[in-house]
């Protein structure tokens, strides 16, 4: 979920520009219908027609955005296939949501983005939310790195109600590990098989 957000981020940011809605005096009786209140449905059939400068631009990035969500999370993409675009004003949502994550991506005119990301935790009956808010176009992702850390942990201690395990597995036997059982039992004063025995008992348990 953390891949794809980071994706979505840089997507948003690096292309993408305000959608510029023209001037047009909507008092009279031939302006088109969708800019009387600076509000035009986008789908996959008119997006390239509507006159409006940046929309072809941001319903690409939409589609973009859809497609990071289908292929992350291999479900149907709630809410995807069309978008009222408004001057100013936040303009579409598009979420996924399973029995184990709930992802909800909201994409402004401007261009910006906000999340909402939550996990199950089977083990307690529980979501955890891992991100709520929009997104710095900045430091996101070393942020967002940090709460997915944070919520790794919280997931295995839960598992082994034992910090120690936690740390000795996550170190040395996680997905990224970083450290030999040799050398992180050193540097934590204890005896290799002290941490041998701890990520045993880990991976009984968080691997099962």
């Amino acid at each position: 979920m953390g891949e794809a957000m980071i994706k979505i981020n840089n997507i948003l940011h690096s292309s993408v520009s305000d959608v510029d809605f023209p001037e047009v005096d909507l008092t009279q009786a031939d302006a088109p219908e969708d800019w009387r209140e600076k509000a035009i449905e986008l789908t996959d059939d008119n997006f390239d027609q509507t006159g409006v400068d940046g929309a072809e631009d941001w319903w690409n990035a939409w589609c973009e955005v859809r497609a990071i969500l289908d292929t992350s999370f291999k479900g149907d993409v709630e809410g995807g296939n069309s978008v009222t675009l408004s001057e100013g004003e936040p303009n579409g949502n598009m979420r996924i949501k399973n029995e184990f994550v709930h992802l909800r991506v909201r994409m402004y005119n401007g261009i910006g983005v906000s999340y909402i990301a939550e996990y199950y935790l089977k083990e307690s009956d529980t979501w955890v939310l891992l991100y709520e808010g929009e997104a710095p176009s900045g430091n996101f992702e070393s942020k967002l790195i940090r709460d997915v850390i944070g919520v790794e942990l919280a997931i295995i201690a839960n598992a082994t109600e034992s910090a120690a395990e936690t740390i000795d597995y996550w170190m040395t036997e996680g997905d990224h590990p970083s450290w030999s059982q040799s050398s992180w039992a050193e540097a934590r004063g204890v005896g290799r098989q002290t941490v041998n025995d701890r990520v045993r008992s880990a991976v009984n348990i968080v691997e099962d």
